[in-house]
């Protein structure tokens, strides 16, 4: 019984059969996969922070608005102490 006569001596390695290509290609998707978390992220961190300055700009404005109200209460022409027996 001859076993190197049914194992092949020479086999010819392709280039994608080589544990390089694997490594390569097993990288390349990990690093795509990275880059499309950070991406992700990124864009829910912006989404994030403008929500919450529009969220501040509407108490601001709320806040601004609100105190106008008081002031034109305040010195009114006809009730200028109407502000103060109110509160």
């Amino acid at each position: 019984m001859n076993v190197s006569a049914e194992i092949p001596v020479h086999r010819a390695l392709r280039w994608y059969q080589t544990i390089s290509f694997r490594v390569t290609v097993l990288c390349g998707v990990l690093l795509v996969c990275l880059l499309a978390s950070v991406l992700v992220l990124t864009r829910y961190y912006i989404n994030e922070a403008a929500a919450e300055m529009k969220e501040q700009a509407a108490r601001t404005d709320r806040a601004w608005m609100h105190g106008q109200g008081v002031a034109r209460r305040m010195f009114a022409a006809d009730a200028p102490c109407a502000s103060f027996a109110a509160a």
